[in-house]
């Protein structure tokens, strides 16, 4: 990067420490992968890790699904293994978190306890690409406003 980032927002995501190594999965979904992998050690896509009618439920048109799947890559299962380092004082910027979908709820209190200002949509996690990307837009742009660092906000929207 040619100059650190301003502030970070955190969608639908884990959170890394506030320094050293992360954990890039944890040992029980480590070995949930592992259990995907190949031969080779890769791994289907994140897609088809849940079965199918999850994907179906997140987007449920046929045609749209395929494009988002076919845009998804396979990664080997080492990835997962990884600890890379959090770069030093990163969590001293401004930082925020959009919690999509209640698979987050845990890092959305997480965010909560670190003083970020938190938005809560009632949404699934694909909500930002297939269902109501503007929606997302804006609570991104909400949570990207100056002097929000010690704010909460909570609001809900239906999913579609």
């Amino acid at each position: 990067l040619v100059s650190p980032p301003s502030r970070f927002l955190f969608v639908d995501a884990g959170l890394p420490p506030a320094s050293g190594p992360m954990k890039l999965a944890q040992d029980d979904f480590h070995t949930f992968l592992t259990n995907l992998s190949d031969d080779r050690g890769m791994l289907k896509p994140w897609s088809q890790w849940w079965g199918e009618q999850v994907m179906e439920s997140m987007v449920p048109d046929a045609g749209r699904r395929a494009i988002v799947e076919s845009d998804i890559p396979r990664l080997p299962l080492r990835y997962y293994g990884a600890r890379p380092s959090v770069p030093p004082g990163w969590s001293n910027s401004p930082c925020a978190y959009l919690r999509l979908s209640a698979g987050y709820s845990d890092d959305a209190s997480d965010a909560r306890s670190r003083g970020w200002p938190v938005q809560v949509m009632d949404a699934q996690h694909l909500h930002m690409a297939v269902v109501d990307p503007a929606a997302v837009a804006t609570a991104l742009e909400e949570l990207s406003q100056p002097g929000l660092r010690a704010c909460f906000s909570i609001r809900t929207q239906a999913t579609a």
